[in-house]
């Protein structure tokens, strides 16, 4: 998930990543923490990766998860 946030993969391959580690057990939270350890690397990059993570979140239901 990193890599898509660093190289703005954000559609199909960000999609897949995420509904993947989702479903192998990672919590939402943990999935942000991901998206904000990118920050270390590309802040904006990161911003736009939570706002496509938090849509796609709500999208799948995952957000109290």
């Amino acid at each position: 998930m990193t890599v898509d946030v660093l190289y703005q993969t954000l559609d199909e391959s960000f999609r897949a990543h995420t509904t993947r580690a989702l479903g192998a057990g990672a919590t939402p939270e943990e999935v942000r923490a991901v998206v904000r350890f990118s920050a270390l690397f590309g802040l904006t990059r990161a911003w736009r990766g939570m706002s496509v993570l938090n849509a796609l979140l709500t999208e799948t239901g995952s957000v109290h998860a």
